[in-house]
């Protein structure tokens, strides 16, 4: 029986693929930085500028071109480079009209606002999906798994749940605790809109899809990876946190930003799926309107 390993062909220029390739991951992590740091530089000082009422607008559509633009592309191009441009731009558009209609829908009354709300979800998971079908192998390199989901879902949820608390208690020593509040019902359904189908979702796919994959992923120093992301999406937080005249206040925004990073990219680790992290953003999420942080 002939060894096949033996048989195995070595190409001589391996050494040199595994560079341009090394090379080519390290510039599109560069382009991920850059875009992160350009939507941060905008918000700090451009954004203010702008009336309190579009600005929140304004902003999710800058953040939807700088989450969504770049992972999309990535999965596209391994299926079709020719078109992953177009492609990448005509999702971003899709879900960018679906935000300005969402924003629009929660000054509407009742069920006309929900119905509203709903579309960023629907054509967020949308494009996931498509994206996903396109190039299946690179979305499963990406974390774009549902095997085992609510497995997935319910421990990222518990993580989220821990650290919302660990915030509530630390924002009591601290005397700045603010006063809890109940969002009305479609106000909550309008804000899990936002972070399950665009918010959360967009950071998920951006950090601990693409830039968990660009920076080595499973081979590379869990540490190292959840430290330099961490590093990038906190820039995210930058704009919110200034705001505010507490310094407590920024600062905690911005090392609480940095530790749901820093969980979700070890749930992504451990369970190699998007899933867990996203429902950790979400709770967390939800538990920073609940205290009136966001």
């Amino acid at each position: 029986m002939p060894n096949v390993l033996l048989e195995t062909t070595v190409r001589p220029d391996w050494p040199e693929i595994e560079q341009r390739e090394a090379a080519e991951r390290a510039r599109i992590w560069r382009w991920a930085q850059a875009g992160v740091a350009a939507y941060a530089l905008v918000a700090l000082f451009l954004l203010p500028n702008i009336g309190p009422t579009l600005r929140p607008l304004v902003a999710s559509l800058l953040l939807c071109g700088v989450l969504w633009a770049l992972p999309l592309w990535f999965i596209v191009r391994q299926a079709d480079a020719n078109t992953a441009l177009r492609a990448s731009l005509t999702g971003c558009g899709l879900l960018a009209g679906s935000i300005v209609m969402a924003t629009l829908g929660a000054r509407a009354p009742g069920q006309a606002g929900m119905v509203l709300a709903a579309l960023m979800p629907l054509a967020g998971w949308t494009l996931v999906y498509r994206a996903r079908r396109r190039s299946p192998r690179t979305a499963r390199a990406l974390g774009m798994s549902t095997r085992a989901w609510l497995h997935d879902a319910i421990m990222g949820a518990a993580a989220g749940a821990a650290l919302g608390f660990h915030l509530w208690i630390t924002l009591g020593l601290l005397h700045t605790t603010p006063a809890p509040h109940w969002p009305s019902g479609p106000t909550a359904f309008w804000l899990i809109c936002y972070l399950a189908g665009f918010r959360a979702l967009g950071q998920e796919l951006l950090f601990r899809g693409l830039g968990y994959h660009l920076l080595g992923g499973a081979q590379a120093s869990l540490l190292r990876v959840a430290a330099r992301i961490a590093l990038v999406e906190v820039f995210l937080y930058l704009a919110p946190a200034w705001g505010t005249t507490d310094p407590a206040v920024w600062l905690g925004g911005l090392l609480y930003g940095a530790l749901l990073s820093a969980v979700a990219t070890v749930l992504r680790a451990h369970r190699g799926s998007l899933i867990p992290g996203l429902a950790c953003n979400i709770v967390f999420g939800l538990f920073t309107a609940f205290l009136s942080l966001r």
